[in-house]
């Protein structure tokens, strides 16, 4: 089975700037992080489920735009 990691698969920033993005982002929740563990737990692949960064961005796009419909 093919789980989803936490390392990149290919780097394409500076370490240094991942560390730093990884530093200044807002955790998961807890009800995100048991979702990530069941979805873990009852799916063969997790791949396309994005990681927290990248939840935050869009969260934070969504916030911006007044999105109603995604």
């Amino acid at each position: 089975m093919k789980k989803h990691g936490s390392d990149p698969i290919v780097q394409i920033t500076n370490p240094d700037i991942e560390n730093y993005a990884q530093r200044m982002t807002t955790p998961e929740s807890q009800a995100i992080k048991k979702l990530v563990k069941s979805s873990d737990k009852e799916l063969d692949f997790i791949d396309m489920l994005s990681g927290n960064m990248v939840g935050q961005l869009l969260k934070l796009l969504v916030s911006l735009t007044n999105a109603r419909v995604i």
